[in-house]
């Protein structure tokens, strides 16, 4: 039996050389596209692990949250003392029971978590935490851009992790931008993590 082979010709050598150079253009900005989100996971799994690795049993550190600086002290897990340095006393008790969410390094990393790492977005839900400010460009112009994107989704956050120990030592974060919209702003914090100390 025989095999008949058709060349190809030069016009379709071209056409398949279009072909997969889309196919590898595609892969690029699809990978592009979720490179941020993707660099977002990694970076949080690794530094959770070394935390959870080297965490010791008794440490003190200082964080500052919304213009408020504060040192905690931890023991296996339990909050120690909790000093407002800003005012030299105690924190009020209605302003700490918020404020731990995030200025405890375990709460901190379950908030990261619940935010940003669990929940599997979609395309849409995707597009909006990573290039809010694009979406809101468009929408300025008043292209109908909500009526295929999600508008209400948190835009991805800016996380620094330490070095040694994994804890999040630097944080940006925008919070939920329809809250923002209504109160005419953007709804924007930092915290910072310093002065870590293992204690004996």
């Amino acid at each position: 039996m025989s095999h008949q082979f058709f060349p190809l010709t030069r016009s379709r050598r071209k056409t398949w050389v279009g072909v997969i150079v889309s196919m590898l253009l595609c892969v690029l900005l699809i990978g592009s596209i979720f490179a941020p989100y993707w660099l977002l996971q990694n970076e949080y799994h690794t530094a959770r692990q070394k935390w959870t690795q080297m965490q010791p049993r008794h440490y003190r550190y200082e964080v500052l949250w919304e213009g408020v600086l504060f040192q905690v002290e931890m023991q296996d897990g339990q909050i120690i003392r909790v000093v407002d340095l800003s005012a030299h006393k105690t924190p009020e008790p209605y302003f700490w029971s918020y404020a731990k969410e995030f200025a405890l390094v375990d709460e901190l990393f379950q908030n990261i978590d619940r935010l940003f790492i669990t929940p599997e977005p979609s395309i849409d839900e995707y597009i909006s935490m990573t290039y809010p400010e694009i979406i809101d460009r468009i929408a300025s112009y008043g292209i109908p851009i909500t009526s295929w994107v999600n508008p209400c989704v948190y835009p991805l956050p800016t996380i620094q992790y330490h070095s040694e120990w994994g804890y999040p030592e630097y944080l940006k974060f925008r919070g939920h931008p329809c809250i923002a919209r209504i109160t005419e702003g953007p709804e924007e914090w930092e915290l910072i993590i310093s002065n870590f100390q293992p204690l004996p």
